[in-house]
């Protein structure tokens, strides 16, 4: 950020909400620019396969030992194989990668936030001022 731009009060957020204005007072970019360069980005690509299957041998062989390590070699083998289940799965994400924007947000999010009930009533509740509990955590066994 140079010297020229500073962080916004919420006071100036307000402000320049209530008043539509595009920017802030002072210069200060625009409320709601967050996400504006979010056409600009270059799409997320998928990593080859084979890449993939060789970096996840390298990182995981000084946790296994020589068995589980030749075990592991022998299981990314027969997953990367031509017409395999590995090729098969990696189509699949060529596919998706193309079709969406950002192939890896739902399954990310997923995995972050498996109760995603409990992120829409959070969310609910802190935009609305109130206090409400998620109806597992008021449930009595």
């Amino acid at each position: 950020m140079s010297s020229s731009q500073r962080f916004l009060t919420s006071s100036e957020v307000r402000l320049a909400a209530a008043r539509g204005l595009a920017t802030a007072p002072s210069g200060v970019p625009a409320v709601g620019t967050t996400l504006s360069k979010q056409k600009e980005l270059k799409r997320l690509g998928v990593q080859d396969l084979a890449e993939t299957m060789e970096r996840f041998l390298y990182s995981s062989s000084p946790f296994l030992t020589d068995q589980e390590l030749a075990q592991s070699k022998k299981t990314v083998a027969e997953f990367v194989t031509k017409g395999g289940q590995g090729e098969n799965l990696q189509n699949l994400l060529l596919q998706k990668a193309q079709r969406e924007e950002n192939w890896v947000y739902m399954p990310y999010m997923q995995l972050i936030y498996p109760d995603r009930a409990f992120i829409q009533e959070s969310c609910i509740s802190w935009l609305t001022g109130g206090w409400t509990w998620p109806t597992w955590a008021t449930e009595t066994p």
